[in-house]
């Protein structure tokens, strides 16, 4: 794809998007809290959604929301979760001027998640994650709601904010 036309994209994630981590209760059949990698991009303006979703049709998707009061506008949303997510940050990574950091943790965390899939037995989908596992997808969780505040917040002073995610996710603990 033409680099200006990822770059202006990127610079619409850094203005309007969202990339973050959620934590699921496990609900039957899950036998273990779930996490999940997303990006979210939400403005009034469905053109422009629509235009950022043709350039990624296969891994975007559109959500509308209609608001319930009659002052506000109707808004747009293009998502992405897991994989796909991190297919996206891929693609706009090397011109995120704000949400790098986040869009770094976000790949590592979808990666570390596919290859704990990896070593499942195949219908094994809702298997057991050991504990350590979840320790370490809930510190990557607890790291990315710390870079995501708003405001002079844990990520000028959180030394978990601050860290190297390669060094820190991609080799400690257990894959699961």
């Amino acid at each position: 794809m033409d680099p200006t036309i990822l770059a202006y994209i990127a610079g619409i994630v850094d203005g309007e998007g969202c990339i973050q981590i959620v934590r699921q209760k496990a609900y039957p059949p899950a036998i273990s809290v779930r996490h999940n990698a997303g990006v979210t991009i939400g403005m009034c303006s469905e053109d422009l959604i629509s235009w950022i979703i043709s350039c990624f049709p296969h891994i975007l998707r559109l959500h509308v929301k209609r608001m319930k009061s009659p002052n506000q506008r109707t808004a747009y949303l293009a998502i992405a979760i897991s994989h796909k997510a991190a297919t996206f940050l891929r693609e706009i990574r090397p011109y995120l001027r704000l949400k790098g950091r986040q869009a770094d943790l976000a790949i590592l965390f979808t990666e570390r998640i596919a290859n704990g899939r990896l070593l499942r037995p195949v219908g094994q989908g809702y298997a057991r994650i050991s504990d350590a596992e979840i320790a370490i997808r809930e510190e990557m969780y607890q790291t990315m709601r710390d870079l995501n505040l708003r405001g002079r917040g844990p990520q000028h002073t959180n030394p978990r904010a601050r860290s190297s995610l390669a060094a820190d996710y991609r080799t400690s603990g257990e894959e699961g």
